[in-house]
């Protein structure tokens, strides 16, 4: 605070003393003045979203508090698609492409129209006597032409709307277990009546079916039923072979007689085996 050079005080600038007494008359001068009343002090979050930023200053200048995306009225629920799925071998190129023809003509109306077509209906009933008038039902104008129309009942119709996810893998499991063209087997492990199960079928190993079911999904079932009908085949061919042995001979229970090959450490005598073939026919007759 003292300090000097040159025997002058570097505390006096220019002709003015900045000393203790000084600086004091000046922070007094200057609290009168209000110089050093800034108030208190304002902190602001920063926002680095750009996005966020621009927004708000698009608003700011049109004087608009939000910027709102309308959200565009639907088609009314009993107008829309079902869900369509693969094994139900809807035609779903034709039926969305229809779909989209209705959307537009949907989209076309007044929005009044809309709102009336998409709201929700509810049926007040007051407590008070007075029955309450009854209301027109609201006709929605036709989206489609009747040709148009007529095409999209028929896509409809040609899908298999009632078989689940249940029904079609009971399908192809109960045709691999016994053949595709067994309908009365099938139709019982899935559940639904023989036509039922034919017209399903007659679609599936039709070009319906290759065309309108994804092709691994496709190869994958055709697949596994051709191999469960090879294994069909080959039992067919084993009860075949022994009924052709067994009906050489006029007493096979006691005249049967057969070659055995590889027969060391064998655990079944002669007899045995010749008892087993027999009751193999008998059971196998008795089955078929």
């Amino acid at each position: 605070m003292d300090f000097k050079l040159d025997g002058s005080s570097v505390q006096t600038f220019e002709g003015v003393d900045y000393s203790t007494s000084a600086l004091a008359q000046a922070k007094s001068q200057a609290e009168m003045l209000g110089i050093f009343d800034l108030g208190k002090r304002e902190r602001k979050e920063a926002n680095y979203n750009e996005n966020s930023l621009y927004q708000r200053q698009i608003a700011a200048l049109q004087g608009v508090k939000e910027i709102k995306k309308k959200k565009d009225i639907r088609l009314p629920k009993h107008l829309r698609l079902p869900r369509m799925e693969e094994w139900q071998m809807y035609d779903r190129e034709k039926l969305q492409e229809i779909q989209e023809e209705e959307e537009s003509a949907f989209k076309a109306l007044p929005e009044e129209l809309q709102k009336l077509a998409t709201m929700k209906r509810v049926e007040q009933v007051e407590e008070a006597e007075i029955e309450p008038e009854p209301q027109l039902p609201f006709e929605l104008p036709p989206l489609l032409t009747e040709e148009r129309q007529a095409e999209k009942e028929r896509l409809l119709a040609e899908g298999f709307s009632d078989w689940n996810r249940f029904h079609y893998q009971a399908f192809w499991r109960a045709s691999a277990r016994h053949g595709r063209r067994q309908v009365e087997k099938i139709a019982l492990e899935v559940g639904k009546d023989d036509q039922q199960v034919a017209r399903f079928l007659s679609s599936f190993w039709g070009e319906v079916g290759k065309n309108r079911i994804a092709e691994h999904e496709y190869e994958r079932v055709v697949k596994f039923v051709e191999r469960g009908e090879k294994k069909i085949g080959e039992i067919k061919g084993l009860e075949r072979g022994t009924r052709i042995l067994v009906g050489i001979f006029d007493n096979p229970w006691e005249e049967l007689e057969f070659t055995h090959i590889n027969c060391k450490d064998k655990l079944f005598t002669i007899e045995e085996d010749r008892h087993l073939l027999c009751w193999t026919r008998k059971v196998s007759q008795h089955c078929c």
